[in-house]
């Protein structure tokens, strides 16, 4: 293959990422997606999801079965390098990016499929992304964000789709979630798609948005809250995930160096 790690990415805080088109993240006829982190992290490729040389490098879900595993890419211990068993160092930053594209006609049952889902067994949510088909506007992606509040309480982050928030079939998208202190308390919450900003809110009363018994699952086009498997037609190129929150320049940096690559706009 022929991809590679383009130089011009932040690197500041990185420490999960999957490129289809860089060997050293994966080769075609592999089951595993490794991570080019120094943990070396991986997901593993369910039902056989197709690797192809466009873009320089994807894996196309076929929309039946295929799916990527579980794994705990966003969890505390992986974002704060901690050792196993080790109670993380808890703090509020976070980002995570996509680069991705609907395929055939997008997710054609009216319910919610998790496109990347977190899960905690106590407090707090951390930030999810939702592929919905709705019953007016199909092939819609919902941004959630909860953390916690100083006094103990749950601030809750939704964006609500707008026309502006379609996905449409057979074009590629850049996707920027991220979470970010601005002083000990307060900050801001960014949504970036293809270099534009959708959402950016002022957060306050932060205290952290996550804790150690928490982890976040990137089941590629699974329902992971219930029995029901929802699946959708899509290709994948690029996950990572930062210890920090990206800023609006970060965010339109990374998109940058990839837009060549996908023939973004």
């Amino acid at each position: 293959m022929s991809g590679s790690i383009s130089r011009r990415l932040v690197t500041e805080g990185l420490i999960y990422y999957l490129d289809a088109a860089n060997p050293e993240s994966f080769i075609s006829g592999n089951t595993q997606w490794n991570s080019m982190d120094v943990n070396k992290n991986f997901v593993t490729l369910v039902n056989g999801p197709q690797y192809l040389d466009d873009f320089k490098g994807i894996i196309r879900f076929d929309g039946t079965d295929d799916a990527l595993s579980q794994s705990q890419l966003f969890s505390p211990s992986i974002r704060n390098g901690d050792a196993p068993g080790e109670t993380p160092d808890i703090d509020f930053e976070l980002t995570f990016e996509m680069v991705f594209r609907l395929l055939g006609d997008g997710v054609t049952a009216n319910t919610t499929t998790n496109f990347v889902k977190t899960t905690a067994t106590n407090d707090g949510l951390q930030p999810v992304l939702l592929l919905k088909n709705g019953d007016v506007i199909p092939n819609r992606l919902l941004s959630l964000a909860e953390y916690r509040n100083t006094t103990g309480g749950t601030t809750t982050i939704f964006t609500t789709p707008t026309p502006n928030y379609v996905y449409d079939v057979n074009k590629w998208y850049h996707l920027t979630m991220s979470m970010r202190k601005t002083s000990a308390t307060t900050g801001e919450w960014l949504l970036v798609r293809n270099g534009i900003v959708l959402e950016q809110q002022t957060l306050t009363d932060i205290d952290w948005w996550g804790n150690s018994s928490s982890t976040v699952s990137n089941a590629g086009n699974r329902m992971q809250a219930s029995p029901t498997v929802a699946f959708f037609e899509h290709d994948k190129a690029i996950m990572r995930v930062y210890r920090k929150g990206l800023t609006v320049e970060e965010c339109l940096q990374n998109y940058n160096a990839l837009k060549t690559r996908f023939k973004l706009e």
